[in-house]
């Protein structure tokens, strides 16, 4: 018998089990359309907006697209929206300040009179004759106003940490947009040097499909050996292989643009021709002013010092309820029993109460408190460690690839130069197409590390704004 109420208890189990998972999986068919349908529409932060406007999109330039993925992003939308949770919860935690007040009213019938008498304690005789004070009929209504001085005291600080948790959430929302700035302006340099190289990889792909015909034409004619001619056609075809790649890397860039943006991938952008001619503004990198501006800025010291606050003010709400708690009060009461003479009154006094035995929990719960206002002060002191070793990088980097981008620029335009040199001598007959195609191949690539040394340059700057915690200034 025990065998089969274990083998019945096991069968329900699973039975529950795989009903569950099939409701699962039902909520998750559901929800997936409506998730695909939502991708599918651009992020509206303002919902007087029902479309994205195009000229928004059309020849965006890095501030354009920054400032866009701020109002648009996801990740911003949903830290929004959990800094106006929190706002509300603080609103709402107002309204615990107000009294009690309870309004109540009856209207009842008893099936028969219940008449009472008295009886002597001693002689046990009955000293009143049974009657009654009510009637059948009941109809009462009475007011209660109380307040407890305790809760007030003690809903006060949860309103302050109500308060402190809404600042906290605004804080992640600061930290999330920061993010977004630094995301989108590493991602949008990586598109624009790619877009910047497709014009270049063209019409170079071009002139190595031409060149891969002539070689394969002498190799029948006999006029290159068979190992000359293939090892040529193996560099040309590994060129090609090296631009393709690059080629494509445009089309990646800008979807992942398009994801910070908050667009759907079907989505069509087109981006600003960028200015590489010209270096950005050098910023002077220097650690000892930066290191404070990245401990007063930060969005996560601010954060901790609100978490410190709230452990703060859980430290006096637990020595808040060790002392009693005194409620006055005033009662309204109206009763239309006849056999009253008077039909409302006011009662008024002063409740006392004290719970004696939580008192040792309350001395736990503030002991508790303390150490975790102590162990964010640690966290805090963690925190600021890492962000100044991040900022000390950050500094190391960016001097690193200023000290090169005149270098790669100046490389870039000396092999430009030779190029052009070598193309006249082509077409002068001094010099053939496989020399050509060397020193465009090798224009190719310093023209590329320029392109990649600026934007390096660009995110580097935006790396150090990040971590002093800089807000994006429109």
């Amino acid at each position: 018998m025990r065998d089969v109420l274990i083998g019945l208890l096991v069968l329900v189990l699973f039975t529950g089990c795989s009903v569950k998972k099939k409701e699962m999986k039902a909520i998750r068919v559901l929800n997936s359309r409506s998730d695909i349908a939502l991708i599918a529409k651009p992020q509206l932060r303002d919902k007087t907006q029902k479309t994205y406007s195009k000229a928004n999109l059309d020849n965006l330039t890095l501030k354009g697209a920054i400032s866009y993925a701020l109002q648009h992003n996801f990740d911003a939308a949903v830290s929004a929206y959990e800094e106006a949770i929190e706002r509300q919860q603080a609103t709402g935690a107002i309204f615990n300040l107000l009294p009690s007040l309870i309004l109540d009213a009856e209207r009842s019938k008893k099936s028969k009179h219940v008449p009472s008498r008295s009886e002597n304690y001693v002689t046990k005789a009955t000293s009143v004759e049974p009657s009654i004070s009510s009637e059948l009929k009941t109809e009462k209504e009475s007011a209660n106003l109380t307040w407890d001085l305790l809760n007030l005291t003690i809903n006060i600080y949860r309103w302050e940490q109500a308060e402190y948790r809404a600042g906290m959430a605004g804080e992640r929302l600061r930290r999330v947009r920061q993010d977004i700035v630094m995301d989108v302006t590493r991602v949008y340099m990586r598109a624009v040097v790619a877009m910047e190289l497709l014009d270049t990889t063209s019409a170079l792909l071009s002139k190595v499909k031409n060149r891969l015909a002539t070689i394969n034409n002498q190799m029948q004619s006999n006029l290159v050996s068979e190992v000359e001619g293939l090892n040529n056609t193996a560099k040309l075809i590994d060129l090609q292989i090296r631009m393709k790649r690059r080629q494509k890397n445009f089309l990646r860039e800008k979807a992942e643009l398009k994801r910070l943006l908050g667009l759907p991938l079907s989505h069509e952008i087109t981006l600003a021709k960028f200015k590489f001619s010209s270096f950005p503004e050098i910023i002077d990198a220097d650690f000892e002013v930066m290191s404070g501006k990245a401990l007063l800025n930060r969005p996560e010291f601010f954060e901790r010092d609100l978490e410190e606050k709230i452990s703060k003010s859980d430290a006096k709400i637990a020595l808040i309820q060790m002392f009693p708690s005194l409620t006055p009060f005033v009662r309204y009461e109206h009763d239309q029993n006849r056999y009253l003479d008077e039909k409302e009154w006011l009662v008024s006094g002063l409740k006392l109460s004290w719970s004696m035995f939580s008192i040792p929990g309350k001395i736990s719960a503030r002991r508790l408190a303390h150490k975790r206002a102590i162990n964010i002060k640690q966290r805090r002191k963690t925190l600021g460690a890492a962000i100044l070793t991040q900022l000390r990088l950050a500094i190391i980097d960016y001097k690193n690839v200023v000290s090169r981008i005149e270098l790669a620029k100046a490389l870039s335009e000396t092999r430009e130069k030779l190029k052009n040199a070598v193309e006249k001598e082509v077409l002068a007959g001094k010099s053939n197409i496989d020399v050509l195609l060397d020193r465009e191949d090798a224009y190719y690539k310093s023209r590329l590390s320029y392109l990649a040394t600026y934007a390096e340059l660009v995110n580097a700057e935006a790396r150090i704004n990040n971590t002093l915690g800089m807000d994006w200034n429109e």
